[in-house]
């Protein structure tokens, strides 16, 4: 397993996620979607600031092509991650999108978001539709980024950008 870089294709990556169900790029890139894989733990304030952000993209985008795997590679306990909640529109709710472990099976602690070019959380990764690494964000992203980014790549005249490039067209 080696790192990936902005422009680089990915296809065979595969997870189980909490709850014991297989998860893939290659399986959501059969289904013309849209990746994206947001990096966090269990203990990073940002990362839970930034989840309403994240489940509200999701709750409005899932239907149109986009799916979101969340990944920690921290090394939380399994049963930690699994009763993860946020503060989601006044209730505290789970994930609403495939959580994985990312540190279990073939890859170490923070070997994951390390391969993608990461090194804080949240970090957040955008693979096209036809598996391309098209955009990375570490920090926090905003919701307005986050719901141009997303737009641009389901909309049916996409046009295969680089990283920054998106946003400036």
């Amino acid at each position: 397993f080696s790192g990936y870089s902005l422009g680089d294709v990915v296809h065979n990556l595969s997870f189980t996620d909490v709850n014991g169900n297989a998860q893939s790029v290659s399986a959501a890139l059969l289904e013309n979607k849209l990746l994206i894989l947001n990096f966090w733990y269990t203990g990073c304030q940002p990362c839970r600031s930034e989840f309403p952000t994240i489940i509200g993209a999701y709750e409005k985008y899932k239907d149109m092509g986009v799916e979101i795997f969340a990944i920690d590679d921290q090394g939380d306990p399994i049963g930690t991650i699994r009763d993860y909640r946020v503060d989601y529109k006044g209730e505290s709710i789970a994930l609403p999108f495939p959580v994985i472990k990312g540190d279990g099976g073939e890859f170490g602690r923070c070997e994951l978001i390390t391969a993608f070019g990461g090194a804080a959380y949240p970090y957040t990764v955008f693979i096209d539709r036809a598996g391309v690494i098209c955009y990375v964000h570490e920090g926090i992203i905003p919701s307005v980024t986050l719901q141009s980014l997303i737009e641009h790549f389901i909309a049916d005249d996409y046009e295969a950008k680089l990283g920054r490039d998106i946003l400036s067209s």
